[in-house]
């Protein structure tokens, strides 16, 4: 019985490493918020302002939705890793997208 809790307390010291680990590291550098990532399957066309255009391949952060009374079945708020990287700007880059245009990676 002690090997999962050996499985569970490694799993857990990585989680805590990865959250504490200074701002040193690029990839530690997530928009507030981040809950995890998707990888566009599809190229994906917006049609509205308030949607992401993808790519297939694109990598997208998924982000809450400020009000959660907005969020519509079946679509995700986020934004490209790419654009992410380079603007750090939420309020400019974020948008919404359909969840099963993505897979999560």
């Amino acid at each position: 019985s002690s090997l999962p809790a050996v499985v569970v307390e490694t799993f857990s010291a990585t989680v805590n490493g990865t959250v504490e680990g200074g701002s040193g590291a690029g990839r530690l550098d997530l928009p507030p918020g981040f809950m995890f990532k998707v990888q566009a399957q599809h190229d994906y066309v917006a049609t509205d302002t308030d949607e992401l255009q993808l790519k297939a391949g694109d990598v997208v952060l998924v982000i809450p939705f400020q009000n959660p009374e907005e969020q519509d079945e079946g679509w995700l708020m986020g934004v490209k890793e790419s654009d992410w990287n380079q603007h750090k700007e939420l309020e400019k880059c974020r948008g919404v997208f359909p969840e099963n245009f993505t897979e999560r990676v």
